[in-house]
């Protein structure tokens, strides 16, 4: 006995319910996740303070690069790391200069941050050897379960979008945007442990502990998304304006996030140390100060 399904849907007409079921349920979701996006860039108007004592502010990562009588030199150096990071060598020497950071207790409260030494130009390449391989290990690993499945999604409405006309495709733009910084902020908390434990330990086997990296994010996911945010909003207003001084202000804007980065990673290790965090063994004699002052 044969059985008649009658003809299949065309593209066309699967896209448009695809496109009519994300309408009336997606949308709403949306809506509410825009508000609630919104209501966390207030915080740009104010500090992300989330304990009495301890603090997570993009702002103040940002002020830090920019903050002693030294801080051109010390942009200097970032703006032509920032330059070599195609050569990969800026790259480490980033990394190392984060390390350098967290042995200092940079950018946290009561503690001045210390200055790129030129002569120590050997240590930080040293020191950032690990924590950039272990950075890009981890980030390919991250991106395979992350990543790929959001590129492939994506993919897939875009095909969508395309078989519809115009509306489709700007139904595709309007939904990869809140899904985009999603996927940026939850990049940062995977990775965020992982670099620090790096570039404290300094140790290829041991930056992948696993239980560390969970308990890291127990103890800091809300402080570290929305400092995230923030600083993606922050980075996003530097960058236009480097844009605007005739594109030349884009590599000092570069180095300069670039070194915030690194503060903004010390202030989280900070917090997580003042929750009872357990505190990385450090490679050498060199102790990371997390006394709060």
């Amino acid at each position: 006995m044969r059985v008649d399904f009658g003809p299949l849907p065309s593209a066309e007409q699967l896209g448009t319910t695809v496109l009519h079921f994300l309408s009336a349920r997606v949308s709403p979701l949306f809506k509410h996740s825009a508000l609630a996006l919104f209501e966390l860039t207030g915080l740009l108007m104010s500090t992300v303070n989330y304990n009495s004592t301890i603090v997570c502010s993009a702002s103040r990562a940002i002020k830090s690069v920019l903050s002693g009588p030294n801080w051109p030199s010390n942009l200097l150096w970032l703006t032509i790391s920032a330059l070599l990071q195609s050569f990969v060598v800026g790259q480490i020497f980033l990394f190392g200069y984060g390390a350098s950071l967290l042995q200092a207790r940079a950018g946290l409260p009561g503690r001045n941050s210390p200055d790129i030494d030129s002569n120590r130009l050997g240590d930080y390449f040293m020191q950032g050897l690990w924590p950039f391989l272990v950075y890009l290990v981890a980030s390919l690993i991250v991106s395979i379960i992350v990543t790929v499945p959001f590129m492939i999604l994506i993919a897939i409405f875009m095909v969508i979008g395309h078989q519809i006309g115009d509306a489709g495709v700007l139904m595709v733009v309007i939904l990869a945007f809140p899904l985009t910084i999603v996927l940026s902020i939850l990049m940062a908390i995977l990775l965020g442990p992982i670099t620090i434990r790096a570039m404290i330990c300094q140790d290829f086997q041991k930056a992948f502990d696993i239980g560390w990296c969970v308990s890291f994010i127990k103890l800091t996911f809300w402080e570290v998304a929305v400092s995230t945010l923030v600083f993606m909003l922050l980075g996003l207003a530097i960058y236009f304006a480097g844009l605007a001084l005739l594109c030349v202000g884009i590599v000092p804007a570069i180095g300069l996030l670039s070194g915030a980065v690194m503060h903004l990673l010390a202030q989280w290790y900070e917090l997580f140390l003042s929750r009872g965090g357990e505190p990385v063994a450090p490679a050498s004699d060199t102790l990371v100060d997390a006394t709060v002052v």
